[in-house]
């Protein structure tokens, strides 16, 4: 979010994009999809959420693909936030249909950029 999708609901819309190019293109055995917000480094804000749950929800109404989504919490680990998040997470991931990856605190690609 933030990026090329805009909001959430462009966000939603490429996230059902990239997994149908994944099938039609490159035949994909399986998606691993992470909507994210590229301006609080996370995928846990609401917005990003949404998106998560409608397009992944459109994708397992519709298709038979697999799909594993990714989320990166904004706390850092083993604090009382991190687990809220990735409650969260887990509740709208998998109740919209798809496999969820292990929870990735403090913002994991924000600190990791080598910087030049």
């Amino acid at each position: 979010m933030g990026g090329y999708g805009g909001g959430p609901a462009g966000t939603a819309i490429l996230n059902v994009a990239y997994v149908l190019i994944g099938r039609l293109i490159f035949n994909c055995d399986y998606h691993l999809t992470f909507p994210f917000d590229i301006n609080k480094e996370c995928t846990t804000v609401p917005e990003v959420l949404w998106a998560v749950a409608v397009s992944n929800q459109a994708l397992s109404r519709n298709t038979r693909e697999l799909i594993w989504s990714d989320p990166y919490m904004a706390a850092g680990p083993m604090t009382k936030q991190y687990f809220y998040e990735c409650a969260a997470y887990a509740a709208t991931a998998t109740s919209s249909g798809v496999s969820m990856q292990t929870c990735h605190p403090a913002r994991a690609v924000g600190g990791l950029l080598p910087v030049f």
